[in-house]
């Protein structure tokens, strides 16, 4: 699909440029699906690539920018997240492990549902 409006060949956090998918706009009404054109004639444009950034083209601001909930998983502060939750994730393991309270099923699924926590 060739984008008229959308500038931005790379991501602008890893600088990818491999490309997975580009669509514009488009809603359906009765049957009929059509794009959307703002009344300056741009249209809400979005290209992604292969790291999971994806940016969009929005008409009202003639601006191009990273689309919020398509990430770059290259990015080093979502990263540095993981890393953390990680770490916090080990640390409430060894915490309940010696913790002479709880029962030894409570135990195992308290940890159970720890490790079942996903990482972002």
């Amino acid at each position: 699909m060739q984008l008229k409006f959308l500038t931005g060949d790379a991501c602008p956090v890893c600088g990818d440029v491999t490309v997975v998918s580009e669509w514009v706009a488009t809603e359906t009404l009765r049957d009929e699906t059509r794009v959307l054109q703002h009344v300056n004639g741009g249209m809400w444009e979005y290209r992604k690539f292969a790291c999971g950034q994806a940016l969009e083209y929005i008409p009202n601001y003639s601006d191009t920018r990273p689309l919020e909930r398509y990430r770059c998983q290259r990015d080093p502060e979502l990263l540095a997240r993981r890393e953390r939750m990680q770490r916090v994730k080990v640390m409430m393991e060894e915490m309940l492990a010696g913790v002479p309270i709880l029962v030894d099923s409570d135990r195992q699924s308290v940890l159970e549902a720890i490790r079942s926590i996903r990482m972002p």
